[in-house]
């Protein structure tokens, strides 16, 4: 028995250890969303329409600014290059713009539409990852960074699956602070996909 305690002792004090951290972000980028309006006159320069079911449907693409923030807990040592990344944050989607302000098709008084005109707030969460790829994790380090995850509480029933890539830059402030910054591609997807970009800068607090 004492033999079997002291190879399991031995066993634990020899185990690698695990760990992460915690972190602050703040996110700020845009996204496509499409806006329906229609027209009272013919497109084509013609007479006015006299009935609304005959009106003429226009689609137009917005870009939608959106910014928020909250928090992510890391899963990995503090000299990993690659480190599991779990974000929850509050994000806000500006309103979309009246159609009328973006369109030359016909005169702003013969646009019908009825865009959102409130901002959106979203509850929003994903799991990511973290790669290391040039320079050091003691100082500058260059990499990639993908998520996936999604707007999962909105206070219009517009909940959406979110995925996002691209480059992340890093710098080790001291021994536990990390300054970073992720430049990436984001999509959504709710019964069609929009694009856009999605920016993230914060700092990390490893426990290790």
């Amino acid at each position: 028995m004492r033999t079997l305690a002291a190879i399991t002792l031995g066993m634990l004090a020899t185990a690698p250890a695990f760990a992460g951290g915690v972190g602050l972000i703040g996110n700020a980028g845009f996204h496509t969303e499409k806006v329906y309006w229609y027209s009272t006159e013919t497109l084509d320069g013609g007479a006015p329409i006299a009935e609304e079911v005959n009106y003429e449907q226009v689609l137009q693409s917005q870009n939608i600014l959106n910014a928020g923030g909250g928090v992510e807990f890391m899963l990995g040592d503090r000299d990993d290059k690659v480190q599991g990344v779990f974000r929850f944050y509050y994000n806000r989607d500006s309103a979309q713009a009246d159609p009328a302000t973006r369109t030359s098709l016909v005169p702003a008084d013969s646009v019908v539409s009825n865009e959102r005109t409130q901002a959106r707030s979203t509850g929003m969460a994903s799991v990511g990852l973290n790669w290391g790829i040039v320079g050091d994790t003691n100082g500058f380090m260059l990499g990639l960074s993908v998520h996936i995850g999604s707007g999962f509480l909105t206070n219009d029933d517009t909940e959406y699956l979110m995925a996002q890539a691209g480059p992340t830059i890093s710098y080790r402030l001291s021994r536990e602070f990390t300054a970073f910054a992720d430049i990436t591609y984001a999509m959504r997807f709710r019964k069609e996909f929009s694009q856009g970009n999605l920016n993230t800068l914060g700092i990390r607090y490893m426990f290790d």
